[in-house]
């Protein structure tokens, strides 16, 4: 039997490491910044041991905890460097017929966020169990406004004898509230269901004055022009729901299944456009995606006081509101271990998760259903202009520069403290490895060619390690 429960947590965990060669978390944290699921990699929607992980993620979960149950707590991320590399490459156009390499970094000043999470979860009688919680659910952040894009890599000095910038902000939060519930069907169905109210902040533009597009615009027929400030700080509010089923066998197998609907919010006058064609403030609507999850945990399976748990999660990013036109349907695998009384009072946790990239390798040449930025076109409002190539382009400097959430690899660890015989303080720490990603501007080149200039455009993202800390205080009374 023992060599049986071996081979299956083998296959579990090669399964689990094979499949994670492809995922990312794009903007949503999931339970990634929950203390002691974060420890887990954010493998807590099968087994979780925070009534905040049982809230937040499969909501049939809460039938696990009996009596009433208490965590609190917050997360500190940081992002200690996002580096936007634009580059180009002008052949032959050198003093000796070589050729001009220009490169210009910019570097985000977004960096360190809190982030909150607090819930309880009650037993109301043997059957029913309820729970509510607040956190921060999904977040983006880069500035440029000090550190401005390059569209030309300094390459405009030469061209059109001024640089090309852009100070292109984006922020984006989405704090969310959530109720649930729980009901024991049998003694191994759980069935569950939660309600959640999210209240989101945005901006998404440039914020300060652009440079060089009076003379790019002249060479280019006088299509484009400087701009100042495009947006400002918008708010909203969304409302969402989850489904989920817990199977628990007497042997300590546990199965879930969690269905969470999208959540999405309708920005009003977030960015301004003043293109050829089109004046005025515009609206965007922002859908973080519906997911699907599946999962498994091993509870003292294998041996006493050792929890394992792999869970698979879906994203819809293809279907969701703005999202579509820059990100992919994603997966993301998420595999945690817990370690209970390796010490008197002292519990260990490990965790791993993988994540796909999801930014499109083809994207169009619209967001949402934006005309434009300033007088940048997109969508129609370019293809009205016969400038849907550069709308093309523009995106792309959009994937690179301000939602290039591409860490694939994250590896955690934490612990929880017993103090009394109901309180335990929880800490966490994860560090997600540093990724990089490019895309060449192929329709700027060609439309530069059009002026007997060859040349290549690439604008790159270089992300350093992210790094994130929690700290909770958790309560577990009768």
């Amino acid at each position: 039997m023992q060599v049986l429960k071996s081979s299956i947590l083998f296959c579990v965990v090669s399964s689990i490491s094979f499949h994670t060669l492809a995922n990312n978390t794009g903007t949503d944290l999931n339970l990634s910044m929950h203390t002691i699921a974060g420890g887990m990699g954010g493998a807590a929607y099968t087994k979780p041991q925070e009534a905040s992980s049982a809230v937040f993620g499969n909501p049939a979960s809460l039938s696990q905890f009996e009596g009433s149950n208490y965590d609190f707590g917050a997360s500190l991320l940081k992002i200690k460097e996002l580096k936007n590399v634009q580059s180009t490459t002008l052949t032959g156009m050198g003093a000796d017929g070589g050729d001009l390499n220009f490169s210009n970094s910019s570097i985000s000043s977004a960096d360190n966020y809190i982030l909150p999470t607090m819930a309880s979860a009650l037993q109301i009688s043997d059957e029913l169990f309820i729970g509510f919680g607040l956190e921060v659910d999904a977040g983006i952040g880069a500035d440029f406004r000090d550190d401005p894009i390059t569209v030309l890599g300094g390459a405009g000095e030469v061209l059109v004898n001024s640089r090309v910038t852009l100070p292109l902000n984006i922020e984006l939060i989405s704090l969310n509230v959530n109720i649930a519930a729980a009901y024991q069907v049998t003694s191994e169905l759980s069935l569950g269901a939660s309600f959640t109210a999210g209240f989101g902040l945005a901006q998404f533009g440039t914020t300060g004055d652009t440079d060089g597009f009076d003379e790019l615009g002249g060479a280019l027929g006088g299509a484009l022009y400087d701009f100042g400030g495009t947006t400002s700080s918008v708010h909203d509010t969304a409302f969402a729901a989850s489904l989920g089923a817990i199977y628990e066998t007497p042997s300590g197998i546990v199965f879930s299944a969690a269905l969470k609907s999208s959540l999405k919010y309708n920005f009003e006058n977030i960015l301004y456009a003043n293109t050829l064609n089109f004046q005025g403030q515009q609206n965007m609507s922002v859908e973080q995606p519906l997911e699907a999850i599946v999962g498994i945990a091993f509870d003292n399976y294998f041996s006493d006081d050792l929890l394992i748990e792999a869970d698979v999660i879906w994203k819809n990013w293809s279907s969701s509101d703005s999202y579509k036109d820059l990100y992919d349907d994603q997966y993301l695998y998420t595999l945690g271990a817990q370690f209970s009384n390796v010490l008197p009072n002292l519990d260990l946790r490990l965790g791993y998760s993988y994540a796909e990239n999801p930014l499109l390798e083809q994207a169009g040449s619209e967001i949402y259903n934006l005309q434009g930025a300033g007088s940048l076109p997109l969508g129609d409002g370019a293809a009205q202009l016969g400038l849907t190539p550069l709308a093309q382009d523009i995106v792309k400097i959009v994937q690179m520069s301000l939602v290039p959430v591409i860490w694939q690899h994250t590896f955690s660890a934490g612990f929880s403290y017993k103090i009394s015989n109901s309180t335990s303080i929880n800490f966490f720490t994860a560090v997600s490895a540093a990724e990089n990603d490019s895309r060449q501007l192929t329709n700027i080149d060609a439309i530069l060619g059009t002026l007997g200039i060859n040349s290549t455009t690439v604008h790159s993202v270089e992300l350093e390690p992210e790094l994130s800390y929690g700290l909770s205080i958790k309560m577990v009374l009768p």
